[in-house]
């Protein structure tokens, strides 16, 4: 099982790229996916992350699918939609479906960035030593039982 992350679905890398620089010195876990089928596989390894999910109109019925899959599959992991521009059908629709967050525009990535923040908690950072797990699991495995 994977640390949970920000988990970013979308086609081009736009998204991502402006959470990456919202995250400024910061470093933040960020996970980028193409397809929503990755975004589910990513989701079943670590399925406290929160998703951010590229919504257009053209894509609308896939993305309402996957809003609606990740609610009732994966409820530990929040929503954001991200759309390109300010749609208020589109909006209504995700929030509707249960994003928690709609966002209109990559101008709004800080308050994505936010939320991921508080809701990876202290897993939101990408600095980590798998090796020491690994370390401590093993000094765990060397000490007596407790009588």
């Amino acid at each position: 099982m994977s640390r949970p992350a920000l988990i970013v679905c979308e086609p081009t890398g736009r998204w991502a790229a402006a959470l990456r620089q919202a995250a400024g010195d910061k470093p933040l876990r960020i996970v980028e996916t193409r397809r929503p089928a990755d975004a589910l596989a990513r989701l079943a390894d670590a399925p406290e992350s929160l998703v951010a999910l590229a919504w257009s109109a053209q894509r609308r019925d896939q993305a309402a699918e996957m809003v609606d899959t990740l609610g009732r599959r994966y409820p530990k992991a929040p929503v954001v939609v991200l759309l390109d521009r300010e749609d208020a059908d589109e909006a209504a629709l995700a929030s509707e479906l249960g994003a928690v967050q709609v966002c209109c525009g990559r101008g709004e990535a800080p308050a994505v960035v936010r939320l991921a923040r508080r809701h990876l908690g202290r897993h939101a950072t990408s600095r980590h030593w798998a090796a020491m797990d690994e370390l401590v699991e093993q000094i765990w495995q060397t000490l007596p039982l407790e009588s």
